[in-house]
């Protein structure tokens, strides 16, 4: 071997030993976080009126995405007689729209304003969760607050406690 290929390889291990011992510190992270709210009317009533528009908006686009995809994937595991069954389900699945305002940005305020109202002016539901509202905000439902409170006054809508989103833990 050369002397200098031998230099180098000499280099080459003391440098790897080296940096192989002379890591930069690992540091244990502590638990800090604050344990995050659950999805009700409190993290809700928290909010500023964007991040209740943030929320909404994702919901909605999640279901407008998810809702044809669902349909589609049965489909595929579950061919049908009618090669048109990804359609007429699309056409059953409930709508979310909204307008658009002035500047033609989307306007939210049809569903933030219906969740805001009902836990402002029934504190004793803040328990339920949001995403569970969300289903009687569509097109075809889009139940008012006061329309929720008799709902949830009367059991229609379960409250749900301990577990989280879609614990199946209920109580009332």
């Amino acid at each position: 071997m050369a002397p200098q290929r031998k230099y180098a390889v000499l280099v080459t291990v003391l440098m790897c030993t080296w940096l192989g011992c002379h890591r930069a510190p690992v540091v244990v992270a502590t638990d800090n976080q604050k344990h995050p709210m659950p999805p009700d009317g409190k993290q809700w009533l928290a909010w500023q009126i964007s991040n209740r528009e943030e929320f909404v908006s994702a919901y909605v686009g999640g279901y407008s995405v998810g809702a044809p995809d669902a349909c589609n994937v049965f489909d595929d595991l579950e061919p049908t007689i009618s090669l048109r069954h990804a359609v007429h389900c699309e056409a059953k699945a409930p709508r979310y729209s909204f307008k658009s305002d002035g500047a033609g940005y989307p306007d939210l305020s049809k569903y933030t304003n219906v969740l805001t109202k009902f836990y402002t002016e029934h504190p004793e539901y803040q328990s339920i969760s949001y995403f569970q509202l969300m289903p009687y905000l569509t097109d075809q439902e889009h139940k008012t607050a006061d329309d929720l409170y008799k709902m949830a006054r009367s059991g229609q809508i379960r409250v749900f406690r301990g577990g989280g989103v879609g614990s199946g833990a209920s109580g009332e």
